[in-house]
Formats: structure tokens, C-alpha cells, sequence
């Protein structure tokens, strides 16, 4: 007899959720379960997902020449464009009094809810 893949068990285990699921008197409490569930460590936004810890994904709206700068400054320094726009908005920010502006900000939140 040939030996089973691994996709073959991951199918024969998902028929057998499926099935326990479907019995009324089954109540195992293992609603969600997959077998790769258990490893997960805690549920991210979508945004996230994909990203390293500390990291989302935010869509804006910028000037298409100020975008093929960056690109151009990326391929030169042969960075990614996502720390070319990092390095550019630290630099942007120590213009600024954070700890007021921050601490305004959730203040303004805050009111917000």
C-alpha cells in the first residue's frame, strides 16, 4: 500500500471535523479548529497580516513624482521603498514636539468615542 500524503490526511481530517460538526450531540468545543489553528499566536488585523510585529499596512494618497523620487532613491541606495519613506518620515518628525502633538492627539480621540 503506498504511503499517505500529507495532503491525503490534511482532506481525510477535514472530513472528520466536518462530519463531528454535523452530529447535534457533538460538543467538543473545538469550534475553529484546523490543524495549523493551534500554532497561530494571536489573531492580527488584516492590515498586518504578512508584516513583522510593529508593522500594518497604510494606503495614502501621494504626488506621483515624489513616489518615482523615492523609487529612484531606493534602487540607488538598493533599499526597499517602504524604509526610503521610513527614513523620510523620522526625519520629517524631528521637526516636531511629539510628546504635545501625541498626547493632543489621543486627548482629541479619546473625546472622539
Amino acid at each position: 500500500m503506498a504511503k499517505e500524503r500529507p495532503e491525503d490526511k490534511l482532506l481525510k481530517f477535514q472530513k472528520q471535523q466536518r462530519t463531528k460538526s454535523s452530529t447535534p450531540s457533538s460538543n467538543t468545543g473545538n469550534a475553529g479548529y484546523t490543524p495549523k489553528s493551534y500554532m497561530r499566536k494571536q489573531e492580527r488585523p488584516p492590515s498586518e497580516k504578512g508584516t513583522k510585529e510593529g508593522y500594518t499596512r497604510y494606503t495614502v494618497i501621494a504626488n506621483k513624482e515624489q513616489i518615482r523620487v523615492a523609487k529612484a532613491i531606493a534602487w540607488f541606495e538598493r533599499k526597499e521603498i517602504k524604509h526610503v519613506i521610513e527614513e523620510a518620515l523620522d526625519e520629517y518628525f524631528q521637526h516636531f514636539n511629539l510628546n504635545k502633538i501625541l498626547k493632543e492627539y489621543e486627548a482629541q480621540e479619546k473625546r472622539n468615542l
